[in-house]
C-alpha cells in the first residue's frame, strides 16, 4: 500500500480531479480541523466486514418504520413530520455482531426535528453556511459500540455531502467535510454504510453514471481503499448495504435496468466484472432496496416482469418485484416474486428489513409483507414464483 499523504481541505476545495487512487477526504477528528491521510493502493484489499448493534441501528430503524407505516406513518423517503423522531430499541446483532442492511434515510426540515443535528449545528454551519439549505437528507448507518455514521446531503442542486461519525454519547468522533475529495465534481447519488471493525464506507456514482464506487475509511477516519464496484448502465438511483461476513452490496439503477454487485471481503467483485442485471424491466429512476439475510441477499425494485406487458392482467401490472441471490450471484428462486403494487411515486424506496431464518419483511402499499428465504410470500402477499 502506498504511503499516506497529508491533504489540506481548503487547498483542494477547487481542485477536483479523477485519479486512479483517490484521496481520503478532508476530516475533522473530534471537531478539530486536521489533515487526512492519503489513499492507499486500491488494489490492496480492505476487509469488508462486520459492524454491530447500535441504539439507532438500521434493523431497528426499519422495524420502527414498519410500525409507522402500518399505523399510517410516513414511508421511507416521506420525511419526518415536524417535531417527530424515530424511536427504536437496539437491534439484535447476528452471530458475527454485525447489523446488516441499508442506512436509514429521512428528510429533515429543521434542526429541532433531529437532536443530533441540533447538537452539531456548528459543524453544519461550517459546511453549509449560517443559512442551512433545507431540507437536508440524513442517512444513518449503525456502527459497533453504539456509534453512528451520518451522511448529510443538501438539496439536489447543491449536495455538498458531509460525513459525521458520532460516538455512543452522541459526541463527534470524526467527520469528513469533503468525503469525495479527488473525485470530479457533480456526484449526486451517495449512500453510507458500515464497514469492518467500526469503519465507514461511502458508495457513490460517477456523475455520468459510468460506474459506481465505494470509499472505505477505518474506525478513526483514515482511508483504507477505494473500489470501483459496478460498471456502466447509468445511475439514476444508488443503493448500498453491508452483508455481514460477505462484503458490500451495491446496486445502481439506470436506463438499461438495475445492476447489482458484491464487493467481497478481499475487495474483489464477487458477482463477475459487470455484476448482475436484475431480471425485470425496472421502472425508470426506481431505487433498489437491499436486504442481506442469512446466506442470501434479497433485492427489491419497482418494475415489470420480463415477458409481461404493462396493464396486462395478473402479473403483467407493474409492481414491486423481488429476487434472492447467494454470495456468488446465483439466483436462489426460479423467478422474481411480485410482492405488491408499485409505490407512489414509483421512485420511492421500498422499506425492507431482515428477519430470522433468511426471511425479509417488505413494506408495500402501507402493509408489511413477509417473504420466506425459500421464496414463499406470507398471508396477504401478492404471489410467489416458487423456489429451487
Amino acid at each position: 500500500m502506498s504511503q499516506p499523504r497529508a491533504t489540506s481541505c481548503r487547498a483542494l476545495r477547487g481542485a477536483f480531479v479523477l485519479v486512479a487512487i483517490l484521496l481520503g477526504g478532508c476530516s475533522r477528528p473530534g471537531g478539530e480541523a486536521t489533515a487526512d491521510a492519503g489513499a492507499g493502493d486500491a488494489g490492496d484489499a480492505g476487509d469488508v466486514g462486520e459492524g454491530s448493534a447500535a441504539s439507532a441501528a438500521n434493523a431497528a430503524n426499519q422495524e420502527a418504520e414498519a410500525r409507522a407505516v402500518e399505523d399510517g406513518g410516513p414511508p421511507v423517503d416521506g420525511g419526518a413530520p415536524e417535531g417527530a423522531q424515530d424511536e427504536a430499541s437496539p437491534a439484535a446483532a447476528p452471530e458475527d455482531g454485525a447489523v446488516p442492511g441499508e442506512a436509514r434515510r429521512v428528510m429533515v426540515r429543521r434542526l429541532a426535528d433531529d437532536p443530533r443535528l441540533s447538537r452539531h449545528k456548528e459543524t453544519l454551519k461550517t459546511q453549509y453556511g449560517d443559512k442551512l439549505p433545507w431540507p437536508l437528507e440524513v442517512q444513518t448507518a449503525a456502527l459497533p459500540g453504539g456509534r453512528e455514521a451520518l451522511l448529510i446531503l443538501g438539496p439536489p442542486e447543491a449536495r455538498e455531502p458531509l460525513v459525521l461519525v458520532l460516538d455512543a454519547s452522541g459526541a463527534q468522533a470524526w467527520s469528513k467535510e469533503m468525503p469525495l475529495v479527488g473525485v470530479i465534481p457533480g456526484v449526486r447519488e451517495l449512500a453510507i454504510l458500515g464497514a469492518p471493525e467500526g469503519g465507514v464506507a461511502l458508495a457513490f456514482c460517477e456523475p455520468e453514471g459510468k460506474f459506481a464506487a465505494v470509499r472505505h475509511w477505518d474506525a478513526e477516519g483514515g482511508i483504507v481503499a477505494d473500489y470501483e464496484v459496478v460498471e456502466g448502465g447509468g445511475c439514476a438511483a444508488l443503493s448500498a448495504a453491508h452483508w455481514p461476513g460477505r462484503g458490500f452490496v451495491v446496486a445502481a439503477s439506470g436506463p438499461e435496468g438495475a445492476r447489482a454487485q458484491v464487493l467481497d471481503r478481499q475487495g474483489s467483485r464477487a458477482w463477475g466484472r459487470s455484476g448482475v442485471l436484475l431480471p425485470w424491466h425496472a421502472t425508470p429512476g426506481a431505487p433498489v432496496s437491499i436486504a442481506p439475510s442469512g446466506e442470501g441477499v434479497v433485492l427489491l425494485q419497482a418494475g415489470l416482469a420480463e415477458g409481461a406487458s404493462a396493464g396486462a392482467a395478473g402479473g403483467g401490472a407493474s409492481g414491486v418485484l423481488a429476487i434472492r441471490y447467494d454470495a456468488r450471484g446465483n439466483m436462489l428462486w426460479r423467478a422474481p416474486l411480485r410482492v405488491g403494487a408499485a409505490p407512489q411515486p414509483a421512485t420511492a424506496r421500498v422499506g425492507v428489513s431482515a428477519r430470522e431464518g433468511g426471511a425479509v419483511r417488505a413494506l408495500v402499499g402501507g402493509r408489511a409483507v413477509e417473504i420466506a428465504a425459500e421464496g414463499q410470500i406470507g398471508a396477504g402477499g401478492a404471489r410467489s414464483a416458487g423456489a429451487r
